[in-house]
């Protein structure tokens, strides 16, 4: 896939041109800084600095939303890869041979499906082969898909409705 793609740099020096390069790459400051040439001791200062600044900002937004539309990446495709992760299910893939041993079968899953598999491990056993597989952490998924703006699972609300009134009667106050 073509990445190259074409942003106003208006009146950035050569070494921020740089900087915004390779920040575009990883979104890693203190390696960006570094490769565009930035003093060591202050390459977080001033590469944070820089990307939050009235000149970089509009620039990085660009640049960022771009590379979503060349992509075809947003939020939404993140919550469904999440979601297809969260449903899958690596029991669907355990099967029981003639001999009554379980193992997995994995011939008839789509590339999707085996992206979802984090772990596979094959070691000798007496038995035969021993193989372990782990599926996506159910509940990093969840919590990955509760921070997401919109689902707004983590923010705690309270709201409080009460009527509250007083009677403040002028002749005890004299007493």
């Amino acid at each position: 896939m073509n990445e190259e793609f074409e942003i106003d740099l208006g009146e950035l020096t050569i070494k921020q041109t740089l900087f915004l390069y390779e920040y575009l790459k990883d979104f890693d400051v203190r390696r960006a800084g570094l490769a565009a040439g930035f003093d060591a001791i202050n390459v977080l200062v001033a590469g944070n600095r820089l990307i939050r600044s009235v000149k970089m900002k509009p620039i990085i937004n660009a640049a960022k939303h771009e590379r979503a539309r060349q992509t075809k990446i947003n939020a939404n495709w993140v919550l469904e890869q999440l979601k297809m992760q969260y449903e899958f299910n690596i029991d669907d893939f355990l099967v029981i041979d003639d001999v009554g041993i379980p193992r997995y079968d994995f011939s008839n899953a789509t590339t999707e499906q085996l992206a979802c598999v984090e772990a596979f491990e094959i070691s000798p056993s007496k038995f035969g082969d021993k193989i372990k597989v782990k599926g996506p952490s159910k509940l990093k998924i969840l919590e990955l898909i509760g921070k997401h703006t919109d689902v707004e699972a983590y923010k705690e609300k309270l709201e409080i409705e009460a009527s509250v009134s007083f009677t403040f009667d002028h002749e005890d106050s004299k007493a």
